[in-house]
């Protein structure tokens, strides 16, 4: 069971965003919906408990994701699954790397 909430302002007034907080496998996650508008933000935490509650994965925010969390996440796919040579993604990412060393994931994934 998860609720919503507004964090205080410096002068003691809620506003800003509305955050969720929920519960996966015991462990209190918290976020920020980033919107003010009170049904987006219930919208929001149902999905997320719906998800958490059938233990489907829970997706994280893309601009959050560092390039190099997507590219482990890329090669374990593909020794899991075995449908591509491990070699071709090693050395898309170092190539890649070069460019934009810690970049967050606003790499572009065109061919």
């Amino acid at each position: 069971m998860g609720y919503l909430y507004q964090q205080r302002q410096r002068d003691g007034t809620k506003g800003g965003p509305w955050w969720i907080k929920y519960y996966v496998n015991g462990k209190c996650m918290r976020e920020s919906t980033g919107t003010t508008e009170v049904k987006k933000a219930e919208r929001m935490l149902k999905e997320r408990e719906g998800r958490a509650a059938v233990g489907l994965p829970i997706p994280r925010r893309l601009d959050r994701m560092r390039y190099k969390e997507l590219a482990k996440d890329l090669r374990l796919h593909y020794q899991t699954t075995g449908e591509r040579d491990l070699k071709e993604p090693r050395i898309a990412s170092n190539r890649s790397m070069l460019f934009s060393p810690g970049a967050g994931s606003s790499v572009s994934t065109a061919p």
